[in-house]
């Protein structure tokens, strides 16, 4: 059933919405199909900062650094993980090893949050009752 149609100034924020979904998607799906083609290393924490943390890592006898933000309070079981000289792993592509990633399961949250926010602000534009 078609309603009535929305006020001019509702579209652009309606519009803004379903592009943050679809933005949320393709990071999503970037993420998925990094983890569908990657490998895995075992890496040391090199460096580390208050904000930051720097792993290094071999493939094929080359030596790879990646720098990663350090995930937030809640995020982190043991502080020691992200000593210099703590042992973890990371995620690359064999076609890129230089591409890796810090192996976390958290990885999708972003995306996800992003999409679920986009989509309720795009649903209380077409239904402004349901915040009521």
């Amino acid at each position: 059933m078609l309603t009535a149609a929305k006020p001019p100034h509702q579209r652009p924020l309606f519009i803004m919405a379903l592009l943050g979904v679809l933005f949320g998607i393709s990071l999503f799906v970037a993420q998925i199909r990094f983890l569908i083609q990657s490998r895995v290393a075992d890496a040391l924490v090199v460096a580390r900062t208050e904000a930051t943390f720097t792993l290094q890592y071999k493939v094929d006898g080359r030596e790879f650094e990646v720098s990663e933000s350090l995930p937030g309070d809640g995020a982190i079981k043991n502080k020691a993980d992200f000593e210099v000289g703590a042992a973890t792993q990371v995620l690359y592509l064999p076609t890129a090893p230089e591409r890796a990633q810090w192996r976390s399961s958290r990885r999708w949250v972003f995306s996800a949050i992003i999409v679920v926010m986009s989509a309720l602000f795009a649903l209380t534009i077409l239904r402004p009752k349901i915040l009521k």
